[in-house]
């Protein structure tokens, strides 16, 4: 007899729940969930165990009225993956957030990726700056809510690389219960 079967229970509520995906021969997967251990983080993993070196994931989030921090971290085989981000709110309309990814091999360490955000957040409107590819593109974009039936989009992109600019311009206005207008444009 072959073939795989998943068992999924709570071992209890101090420890979460715990998944095994089982084989006829072997336990081949690991998953787990659990929050509570510590207020506000919540934790998330997987191990396989196949044939040849484990690999995994690895997540913990951190919640917290004025900033939340998540770190994701990725095994698969000599390589080791992380990333950390973060959003603090500075002020009641402010926040500010940042991200960084780096990689681990048994021939280098590197940092793959890091950018950074900006946001102010008023009444009906929502501003944000922000980078994307290792601080390579810059975007900036205004969204105005003018009434529950009206809204306004306002973007801008640059990529300092390739000294590229992209102007967005878009906006929804419902007329009554079963006619909206929706518009989108964007230069490249």
């Amino acid at each position: 007899m072959s073939g795989k079967v998943k068992v999924s229970r709570p071992i209890s509520d101090k420890y979460g729940k715990v998944t095994a995906e089982i084989d006829t021969q072997n336990v081949t997967k690991l998953e787990f969930e659990k929050s509570g251990l510590v207020p506000n983080l919540n934790l998330k993993g997987t191990l396989d165990l196949l044939q040849g070196p484990a690999s995994g994931a690895l997540e913990a989030k951190y919640a917290h009225e004025r900033a939340t921090l998540q770190v994701d971290l990725k095994l698969k085989q000599s390589t080791v993956a992380a990333e950390a981000s973060t959003l603090i709110k500075v002020a009641s309309k402010l926040s500010v957030g940042g991200m960084v990814a780096y990689r681990h091999t048994a021939d280098s360490d590197e940092v793959t990726d890091y950018n950074g955000a900006i946001q102010f957040k008023g009444e009906g409107t929502d501003l944000v700056m922000k980078t994307e590819n290792s601080a390579d593109t810059i975007s900036t974009f205004f969204t105005h809510t003018y009434s529950p039936s009206a809204w306004l989009l306002f973007g801008f992109k640059y990529s300092l690389s390739k000294d590229t600019r992209v102007v967005s311009l878009g906006g929804k206005y419902t007329i009554d219960g079963s006619s909206t207008v929706k518009g989108f444009i964007a230069t490249e």
